[in-house]
């Protein structure tokens, strides 16, 4: 058995010795099939820690006929079993020197020797084998992609599943574009959500513009979630609206836009304006209210300014961590979060 981390491409052997207690099997490579430095983000179901090796990783993905594809952390020896692979020209794999990614199909059959070697379970279950015999273990649900997998359901709609495998709280998540091959899960807003640019001109306190910059309001019902990592995808704008309605800032109607389009492209969680550094009160605010979801915003997730002369007037928690008001802005500057907008499951 490997016991060490391969940092290479695995083509350069002519095969590997896998062991265990009842085999000891060759196993042979087909093609170069470790991306070094990368992984797929946003369709893992499962994830493993203290895995040894690549091999056992992909061992672990081949006993799970749903598992397509594989990212291996080296460093912390975590394996995370994919439902999906790079087969759509709107997927990419992300970089990180950590991890390998891999394919699943482009190993040998040979790395499910033994009782799950003819994958004899469901789509949904896993293989453990054990002698010469195995047991089928349903798995949970854990993202619209599962939903669609494992119970062949096509319709859009609110499905619950169980974004973190092994904890206790199950949630209600919209799955969309269930008729697609992956679909996208989202998490549906029960109270207001909002981002607002106002229309000030950058060289004054006061003065109206609405062909300054992109000012308006972006209302957002749902928020896309990769759920593996409960991170929220902030710049999908799928389940929005948009305004230019001047009483959103409190302004008169002889400062209306007369018509103007909505340009707004302000993200989730993110408040911008572009008055002058020393205007106050300050306009640039977002809000987000996750209250009846079951999410809450990690306590860990802090906001920075960025930008020309930045400043944040205020920020606002509920005791909960479900409500978070953000007041900020510059010429032009922008309130955002400082990596990530991280949700946990409400206990």
């Amino acid at each position: 058995m490997l016991n060490t981390p391969m940092l290479f491409s695995l083509s350069v052997l002519a095969g590997i010795m896998y062991t265990s207690s009842s085999v000891c099997t060759m196993v042979t490579m087909k093609r170069t099939i470790l991306r070094d430095g990368k992984l797929l983000l946003g369709y893992q179901f499962y994830r493993m820690n203290q895995v040894p090796n690549v091999l056992q990783c992909a061992r672990n993905c081949f006993f799970r006929r749903r598992c397509i594809s594989f990212n291996y952390n080296i460093k912390q020896e975590v394996c995370e079993l994919n439902n999906a692979r790079l087969d759509s020209s709107d997927m990419a794999l992300s970089s990180d020197p950590d991890f390998v990614y891999s394919e699943i199909a482009n190993w040998d059959d040979a790395i499910g020797s033994g009782p799950c070697s003819k994958r004899p379970c469901r789509i949904c279950e896993a293989c453990y084998p054990s002698q010469s015999r195995y047991t089928c273990v349903k798995e949970e649900l854990t993202s619209c992609r599962d939903v669609k997998i494992c119970t062949n359901a096509t319709s859009d709609g609110h499905y619950f599943i169980r974004p973190v495998m092994g904890t206790k709280p199950f949630v209600k998540i919209y799955c969309h574009l269930m008729s697609s091959k992956y679909p996208k899960d989202y998490v549906t807003l029960h109270k207001e959500n909002y981002s607002k640019v106002p229309p000030i001109n950058n060289q004054s306190c006061s003065i109206i513009d609405w062909n300054q910059g992109k000012p308006g309001v972006i209302y957002y019902w749902k928020i896309r979630l990769d759920v593996m990592n409960l991170r929220v995808v902030t710049n999908d704008r799928t389940f929005t609206n948009v305004s230019c309605d001047p009483s959103h800032f409190g302004i008169s109607d002889e400062f209306s836009n007369s018509g103007k389009l909505c340009k707004i492209d302000s993200d989730y969680g993110t408040g911008v304006d572009c008055m002058e550094a020393d205007c106050r009160p300050r306009r640039g605010q977002f809000h987000i209210n996750l209250q009846g979801t079951g999410f809450i915003v990690q306590p860990s997730v802090s906001w920075l300014t960025y930008g020309l002369k930045p400043v944040f007037t205020s920020l606002h928690r509920s005791p909960t961590n479900e409500v978070i008001t953000g007041v900020c802005g510059g010429n032009c500057g922008i309130c955002r979060p400082r990596t990530f907008l991280f949700l946990e499951l409400k206990t």
